[in-house]
Formats: structure tokens, sequence, C-alpha cells
């Protein structure tokens, strides 16, 4: 059995296992609602290198894919910050739950914790992804190298993300909202991983040339 969610910028009905959901509370179940609305509004905005006009329906495909990554990064923020010498749990941009009311993440059935990112401060680093969106023989908007590069990317430039996103409470401020609304902040975390991308291309095309 599948729930549907429906993403009102895209007007379309996002498929979870009920089994995924199932066990949410109903405060964790209009959270997600207005997650799948928000990272709606979030593909809406990417770009395709290879389709200038890209239809907006297209992009519906990688919602299912991009709210697991939504619960990754939301997840794995805190530890990966605290790992790096940083004290992420004092920042603003840290949802903090309690042992009896831990914070859920539905989409990527990860175990509930006790402190997770802040939806503001995560909708930037999950639209840094949009580099890895390239469309497929049909013309339908896809990963590159499917959905696992996508986790394993995050995994590999974690460290450099919530280090970029650190600087800039800094500089732009403390609260999620903040963050959330700073184009500076979207454009840096795109190029972060843009570059990434790019370095390994040039890697892969001296080692054919090797």
């Amino acid at each position: 059995m599948r729930l549907h969610l429906r993403a009102s910028a895209s007007n379309k009905s996002v498929l979870f296992p009920a089994s995924s959901l199932a066990r949410s509370s109903p405060v964790s179940l209009m959270n997600a609602s207005s997650s799948v609305s928000a990272l709606a509004m979030c593909l809406s905005s990417l770009a395709v290198p290879s389709a200038t006009n890209f239809p907006r329906a297209r992009k519906s495909y990688l919602l299912n894919d991009a709210l697991v990554l939504y619960d990754h990064i939301r997840h794995d923020f805190r530890g990966i910050g605290n790992e790096a010498g940083g004290s992420a749990g004092k920042m603003n941009i840290i949802e903090e739950g309690s042992k009896d009311r831990k914070l859920e993440f539905p989409f990527a059935r990860l175990p509930p914790s006790e402190y997770r990112l802040t939806k503001g401060a995560a909708y930037p680093m999950v639209a840094a992804f949009r580099n890895m969106v390239v469309l497929d023989a049909s013309g339908n908007a896809t990963w590159q190298g499917g959905f696992k590069a996508v986790l394993r990317l995050w995994s590999e430039a974690a460290s450099e993300l919530v280090g970029e996103t650190y600087n800039a409470t800094k500089e732009i401020g403390r609260m999620p909202d903040q963050l959330g609304k700073n184009r500076k902040h979207w454009d840096n975390l795109h190029m972060k991983i843009q570059l990434r991308l790019l370095r390994a291309q040039l890697i892969a095309q001296r080692a054919k040339k090797g």
C-alpha cells in the first residue's frame, strides 16, 4: 500500500510506502506534507544544462528521491559538523527534540534522532544537487549515474557543504530563514558541487588519455 502526499507546487501526488509513514505522528505527517510542497518548488527551479526550457512537470519524477536526500542531509548534518571540530548542536539551524519525542526522517526511513537540520538550512543544500540532474533519452529528468550516485556524492561532499553552511551562519545570520532566503548561499553551495563534478570529469578524461 502506498500513501499520496500532494506537492502543491507541481500539482503532483508523490507516492510513499505506507510503512514509511504509518509510524509517524500527525505533526510529523503535516511537516512531511509541507516538505513535499517546499521541495517541489525547489525542484521547479532546477536548471538542466542540456535543456534551456526544461518543462516543470518532468521534474516531478525527481521529487521522491529529493525527499530521501533531504532526510539524509537533515539527519547527517550535526554529526558531520561535530566530527569536523565544530559545535553544530549549538547552532540555531539545528532542531532539537527530546529523549521522549525524537525527530523523524520518514522519507529515507532513517532512525529517529534528537537532532536534525532545520528545513530552511536544508533546502539550499538539497538544491545544490541540481548539478546531478540530466535528461535521459526519452526527455525525462533523471539523476546522472542514478540516485545511488547522488547519495554517494552527498557522502563525499558533506563535510564541505556543512563547512560552507557553518561559515554562512557567521556571515549571513544564524537563523534558518536567513540562510534559506540568501541567494549567495544557494549559489555557493551549487558551486561546491559543480566544481567537484568538474574535477571528477577531468580526472576521468586524463585517465582515458593515459
